[in-house]
C-alpha cells in the first residue's frame, strides 16, 4: 500500500483547510468575475508565464462576392491564439449578453469538447481597418467578430481553465462543485500551449467597411442571444450620436458597457435619445427602439449616414431636456423619470414637436414653455406631479406602454399651451377607463 510523504500530507491538509475557508461566491458575481477574466485573458496568460505564439490566417479557395456590401467572403484556418491576439479588443465580444457558460449544460459540453480537442463549427470574422478596406485578409492588422460570440467565449474560458486551473475557483469565477465534477479532469489533461496553436475554421469577410460589418452582424448573426436592440440602434446611428455629443449633450452608449454592468439611471442612454429625436420629428409618442431598428433595416437605409434633416431645433430642445430640466428634476424632485427609460422623454419630445408645429404655435413659444417648466420646478413648484403620475401608471392594466405614452404627450401639450399649471395625469387617463 502506497503511503503519502509528510509533505504530501501537509499539502493535502492545507488544501482541505483552504476549501473549508473558501467563501461562497453568488452565481451572479461568478458571472461578472468570469466575464472580466475573459476580457483580460492575455494578462492572465502572461502572469502564468505562457507565451502566446505569433499568429496568421491561411485562406482556403477563392473568395465569393456579396452584392449588397461589395465584400468578399472566403474560408480560412487560424490558430486559437489568433482570437486572443489579432482582434481590436475583447470588449466588443460582450456587446451581446453571453450565457453563464459554466452553469449552462450545453456550453459546459462545448467547453469540455474544446478542452478535449473536438471540432468546433466555423466562426464568422471580418478583416477591418481604421480607414479604407482590407484587400488581402492575410495581411490584415485588425479583426472583428461577426458571428460566434458564444463559441469564442467558450474558447477563452477553455484557455483560462487549461492555464489557471483551480485558481479560477479561488478568484470567484467558477463554482467549486461544477469545477470538480465537470471541468477539472479535462482542464488538467489539456496542454494550454497545444490549445493555443490548434486550428479553427473561419468564414472571413474582407474588402468590407464598418457599415458592411454592421450589416452582417445584424442580419446574419445566428447566436441564440442576439445583440441588444438598443445597441443595434446606437450602431446604426453613430453620426447622430456623435452630433449629440458634439453639441454638448451628455449620454452613455450601451455598446461601451459590459453586458453585466448597468448604466446609471441618471445618465441618458444614446439609444433613448435617438428614439426621442424621432418622437420630436415624427410628432409621435409611440416611437420605440424596436420599431426604429426594424424601420432602419426594412427601408434599406445606409448605416453611418449623416442626418439629412435640419437638426437645429430638436438639438436645442434636447439640450434643455437633458440639461437644466434633468438637473431640476433630479435635485428638486429626486427622480430619474426623464433618463431612466425611453417612454417619458420620447412622449415629452413628441408633445414638444407637436406644440412647435407652425400649425399650432412656433418654436420660440415651445422654448418659452420649456423654460417655464424648468423655472416652475426650480422655484419649488411641482408641475410634473410625479406621485400622481406613478399612481396613474400603476392603475393601467393592459396596453400600458401605448396608453401611458399618449397620456404623457397630451398632458405636456396642455401644460405647454397654458391650460394647466400641473400636468393632469388622472384626467387624461380617464379616456382609457
Amino acid at each position: 500500500m502506497k503511503t503519502l510523504s509528510a509533505q504530501q500530507q501537509t499539502d493535502g491538509q492545507e488544501k482541505k483547510v483552504a476549501k473549508a475557508k473558501r467563501k461562497r461566491v453568488p452565481v451572479a458575481e461568478q458571472y461578472s468575475n468570469l466575464q472580466e477574466m475573459c476580457r483580460t485573458v492575455m494578462a492572465h496568460l502572461k502572469r502564468k508565464g505562457i507565451e502566446v505564439p505569433e499568429t496568421a490566417i491561411q485562406t482556403i479557395g477563392e473568395g465569393l462576392p456579396d452584392s449588397k456590401t461589395g465584400a468578399m467572403v472566403i474560408n480560412a484556418l487560424a490558430p486559437v491564439a489568433f482570437l486572443l491576439t489579432r482582434f481590436s479588443g475583447l470588449a466588443h465580444w460582450f456587446q451581446r449578453k453571453t450565457f453563464h457558460h459554466t452553469h449552462d449544460k450545453i456550453y459546459q459540453r462545448l467547453i469540455v469538447a474544446i478542452l478535449k480537442g473536438y471540432y468546433v463549427p466555423p466562426l464568422r470574422v471580418a478583416a477591418v481597418a481604421d480607414k479604407g478596406k482590407v484587400e488581402d485578409p492575410e495581411k490584415a492588422d485588425d479583426w472583428t467578430l461577426i458571428d460566434g460570440l458564444q463559441r469564442t467565449t467558450c474558447y477563452i474560458i477553455a484557455v483560462l481553465m487549461a492555464a489557471l486551473g483551480e485558481e479560477m475557483v479561488e478568484e470567484g469565477c467558477l463554482d467549486d462543485k461544477i469545477w470538480e465534477e465537470v471541468f477539472k479532469s479535462h482542464a488538467e489533461a489539456c496542454d494550454v500551449n497545444e490549445l493555443l496553436q490548434r486550428q479553427q475554421q473561419m468564414e472571413v469577410f474582407y474588402n468590407i467597411g464598418h457599415a458592411g460589418v454592421l450589416h452582417f452582424m445584424l442580419l446574419l448573426n445566428s447566436a441564440q442571444r442576439q445583440m441588444n436592440a438598443k445597441i443595434q440602434l446606437e450602431l446604426m446611428n453613430i453620426p447622430l450620436i456623435k452630433l449629440l455629443e458634439n453639441e454638448g449633450i451628455k449620454l452613455a452608449k450601451e455598446q461601451e458597457k459590459a453586458a453585466d454592468n448597468r448604466l446609471e439611471k441618471a445618465m441618458f442612454k444614446g439609444s433613448n435619445l435617438i428614439v426621442a429625436v424621432q418622437g420630436y420629428m415624427q410628432k409621435n409618442p409611440q416611437v420605440m427602439t424596436g420599431g426604429e431598428k426594424e424601420a432602419f433595416l426594412s427601408e434599406e437605409r445606409e448605416f453611418f449616414e449623416d442626418p439629412v434633416e435640419d437638426m437645429g431645433e430638436v438639438i436645442d430642445v434636447l439640450k434643455i431636456v437633458t440639461g437644466p430640466l434633468q438637473k431640476a428634476v433630479l435635485e428638486r424632485l429626486e427622480s430619474t423619470v426623464l433618463s431612466e427609460g425611453e417612454v417619458f422623454t420620447t412622449a415629452l419630445m413628441a408633445a414638444a414637436g407637436k406644440y412647435a408645429d407652425p400649425e399650432m404655435t412656433s418654436f420660440d413659444q415651445l422654448q418659452a414653455a420649456l423654460k417655464r417648466l424648468v423655472a416652475d420646478i426650480e422655484g419649488g413648484k411641482d408641475p410634473l406631479d410625479l406621485e400622481n403620475y406613478w399612481e396613474v401608471y400603476g392603475n393601467i392594466k393592459s396596453g400600458k406602454g401605448r396608453k401611458i405614452r399618449s397620456i404623457i404627450c397630451t398632458s405636456f401639450l396642455e401644460y405647454f399651451r397654458g391650460d394647466c399649471k400641473v400636468l393632469q395625469w388622472e384626467q387624461n387617463s380617464r379616456i382609457y377607463e
